[in-house]
């Protein structure tokens, strides 16, 4: 996302571009200006340290490019937090978003959402298989397709945080 922000405002002469990463990306060979010393967004110095890049560098605006940096940066800025404005989503829509199980719920009077299964208890044979996916998270990570209930009770042991869904197969 952030070679996309990149490449939208590179060539435009009302802005002066700063990437920025956690982790040893691409992006260093892309931006003139690349500040690879930002703590990750967990950290507890997270917020201090980013204050100072911003007055150092004279940033107003960042575009978060990460899932959980938007949510931290958008929480940050509402509080008052930050020493710039956040390119983003009001708060609210940015919990949200972050959010699997909020997503459904929001969107499940609009369109059609995964079924979804508050306890083992509710699933019947017909059910199965479940698909057991994390509620925060992206890609494919941490999720799992269990085929029977002593499936879905081995991946809850794992993680029993993870919620549990109707399986949607196909495209």
């Amino acid at each position: 996302i952030g070679l996309e922000i990149y490449r939208s405002l590179n060539q435009s002469t009302h802005f002066t571009l700063y990437g920025g990463s956690s982790v040893d990306d691409h992006g260093k060979y892309i931006y003139e200006n690349y500040i690879d010393a930002v703590p990750l967004v967990d950290d507890s110095n997270f917020t201090s340290v980013l204050n100072k890049i911003i007055k150092k560098y004279n940033i107003e605006y960042i575009f978060p490019a990460h899932d959980s940096v938007v949510l931290k940066l958008a929480e940050e800025f509402n509080n008052g937090n930050l020493g710039c404005k956040v390119i983003t989503s009001k708060l609210s829509t940015c919990i949200i978003a972050r959010s699997k199980l909020l997503t459904y719920k929001e969107l499940s009077s609009k369109i059609s959402v995964p079924k979804i299964f508050n306890e083992i208890s509710e699933i019947k044979t017909d059910d199965l298989p479940i698909f057991l996916k994390p509620d925060v998270g992206q890609g494919s990570k941490g999720t799992y397709l269990a085929k029977d209930i002593q499936e879905v009770k081995f991946y809850l042991r794992k993680d029993p945080t993870l919620l549990l869904l109707e399986y949607l197969p196909g495209d």
